[in-house]
Formats: structure tokens, C-alpha cells, sequence
């Protein structure tokens, strides 16, 4: 949505500026009154698109929850809008258009945990292999660790056992290499310790070195299963996003005219210019988050009709140029489709 705003540009067509303002301006109202609008917090997934046209591709976890969460919010807006219908006719009508694809974001929230972790209950063979490798794990510490009870204190550098290279291993004392026998995974820093995985575990520790790689294969499994579901909804998801994409911008528009005590212009016809309490934009800001918008003077212009010129006359920093590009700014701002700080009854001419 940001970035969708950053490239808005000044248009030309009056039709189409007066239906951008109808949208911004319909839910204004909502903003003033305190009805809470919904949140578009979108994750930024443009990339994974062209990546689920490829035939095959698995995304990772972090993308496949960001989908996930995506659809979600597209549910929780058009079931939002689809409740407010009557009171926000142009927003459903948006939102309307959303698909929300819930099986498969609840398919996917349902596997993948909040932490990004692929969930026990994935599938049954997950949850089988996640049991046999807790028992390996805890029978294999056990054995390590009988290991090290029986050894002195002059063979172990400490009494703690660790992980190397995803192999539990004890600490021995360099000089002490052969009162353990076993496979050396690591050295420590001042060399004086090495790191061994007794003999007696290598067999334990192969076990679960294996049942770690078929939880990986199912892990894998299970990506690629999650990836074909958005693979073959990918033209809808794509779609989602981009309506999704342009509440968010009407939603930063509304807000922003809220925020300013701004309005949506009419759009006139003629050439003629009305402009009541207008302020400049960048000013009326500056200002109001620093609480003290009132020190912004409004100016009231009407130009066109009867007047088709204004002489503008005063002493230097009096504001002569301010007033002149307060009205180029609100121009352009309304020619964008933006809400404009001014009061009601301003009208423009594009």
C-alpha cells in the first residue's frame, strides 16, 4: 500500500478522480464516528508469485505462513465489509471481490505453529517419527551420560553432555584421548578439550541422526503438499492481494482525511475553484503532530465565475506564496484522489 501510494500521480479524468474520492470520503465517516475499521496489515508476497508458477517449487515456512496470514486478513475484510454493506456500499463492493480461500489458510495455519514450526499433528507420519525420535533422543542421553558418570574427574574437562555436529558428545581432556574410545566431532578453542562421542552411543546416535532425516523428508513433504495448494489458486491469491492492496490504500486515504479534519472536494466541471478553510498540506501536518494545529492559518479562495483573477498583496513572509501553493497543493492532492485538509464545500475544477 505504501508503495502504491508513493507513485500516485495527479490524473485527469474527472470520472475516475470523483469515484477514487467517493471511496476515500464513504469511509471517512466511519473514522469520525469510531467505528472500527478493519486493519489491512499485509505481508509483502509479490515474490512468492511468480515462484508458485514454477512447477514444483516448494516455498519455505516463513512464506507459506505469510500467505496463511494474508488470507486471513482478506477473510476478516470482506466478511467486515459484507456486514456493512448498506453503510459502506463502495468498500463491499471492493471487498466483495475477495475469495477467501479459507481451506486452504486454515490447512496451512493448522500446520504450520505461530513460532514457524511445523506442527506434531501434522500428518500422522510426522507425529510417529517426532515420538520414535524424542524416545532415541532421551534414551541416548541417558546413555552418554552414564558415560560420563563413570569417568573421573581427570579425564573430563566438565560433566555436562553436549551437542557436536548433532551427535552428543563428552568433553575430555586432550591429554586423556585414549581413556575414551569413540569419534572425535570437535576441539575447543584453547585446545585442550576435546569433544568425543563414546563408542558405546555411536550406534544411538546413528539412530537418531536417521529418524532426523526422515523428519526432514516429511517436513519436506509436507511444504511441497502446502506450496501445490497455493500453486493452484495462485491467479486468486494474486487478485486477493492486489484488492486487498487497494483498501489498504483508501484506508491510509480515509484516515489521513480524518486525521486532518480534511474532506473529499467535489469535482467540478467548470473552471472554477472553491476552496473554504483550506491549509497547507505539509504545514497542517508539521504542526499537528506536534499537537498545535491550530497555529495554522486557513485560508478561504474562491476564483473563477465572477473572478477569474486574484491579486495577492501583502508584506514579505506575510504568506502570499503559502496561499499559492496551499491551492497548487490541494489540487493536485484532490487529482490524486486524495482527501484534502479543507472544509466542506471546497470544490475543484481538474
Amino acid at each position: 500500500g505504501k508503495a502504491v501510494i508513493g507513485d500516485l500521480l495527479p490524473l485527469d479524468d474527472s470520472v475516475h478522480i470523483e469515484a477514487l474520492l467517493a471511496e476515500a470520503a464513504e469511509l471517512m465517516a466511519a473514522v469520525r464516528f469510531d467505528d472500527p475499521l478493519p486493519g489491512v496489515a499485509l505481508h509483502d508476497i509479490r515474490g512468492i508469485f511468480p515462484l508458485l508458477r514454477i512447477e514444483g517449487y516448494r516455498l519455505d515456512i516463513e512464506a507459506l505462513a505469510a500467505a496463511a496470514e494474508n488470507l486471513a486478513v482478506a477473510r476478516d475484510v470482506r466478511e467486515y465489509f459484507a456486514d456493512r454493506k448498506e453503510k459502506y456500499p463502495l468498500a463491499a463492493g471492493i471487498a466483495g471481490e475477495i475469495v477467501p480461500l479459507e481451506d486452504i489458510g486454515r490447512r496451512i495455519r493448522r500446520t504450520i505453529t505461530p513460532d514457524l514450526r511445523i506442527a506434531d499433528d501434522a500428518t500422522p507420519e510426522l507425529r510417529s517419527i517426532r515420538r520414535r525420535l524424542d524416545l532415541a533422543r532421551s534414551s541416548l542421553r541417558s546413555l552418554v551420560e552414564r558415560t560420563l558418570d563413570i569417568l573421573s574427574d581427570e579425564v573430563v574437562g566438565e560433566r555436562t553432555v553436549t551437542l557436536r555436529n548433532g551427535r552428543y558428545v563428552i568433553p575430555v581432556r586432550e591429554s586423556m584421548r585414549n581413556r575414551v574410545p569413540g569419534a572425535v566431532h570437535d576441539r575447543s578453542q584453547t585446545g585442550r578439550t576435546l569433544f568425543i562421542e563414546p563408542l558405546a552411543s555411536i550406534e544411538g546416535n546413528n539412530q537418531v541422526r536417521e529418524l532426523e532425516l526422515a523428519e526432514e523428508e516429511e517436513i519436506d513433504r509436507i511444504l511441497r503438499d502446502l506450496t501445490a495448494l497455493l500453486s493452484g489458486a495462485v491467479e486468486t491469491i494474486e487478485r486477493n492481494q492486489d484488492i486487498l492492496v487497494r483498501l489498504d490504500v483508501i484506508l491510509a486515504k480515509t484516515r489521513y482525511g480524518a486525521a486532518v479534519d480534511g474532506c473529499a472536494p467535489k469535482i467540478l466541471d467548470d473552471p472554477r475553484i472553491v476552496i473554504v478553510r483550506g491549509r497547507h498540506p505539509l504545514l497542517d501536518w508539521k504542526f499537528r503532530k506536534r499537537g498545535d494545529g491550530s497555529r495554522v492559518v486557513p485560508m478561504d479562495l474562491e476564483l473563477g465565475a465572477d473572478a477569474t483573477t486574484v491579486v495577492l498583496t501583502g508584506p514579505n513572509a506575510g504568506g502570499k506564496t503559502v496561499v499559492l501553493k496551499t491551492t497548487g497543493l490541494l489540487l493536485l492532492m484532490a487529482a490524486s484522489g486524495i482527501p484534502i485538509p479543507a472544509g466542506e464545500g471546497t470544490a475543484v475544477c481538474i
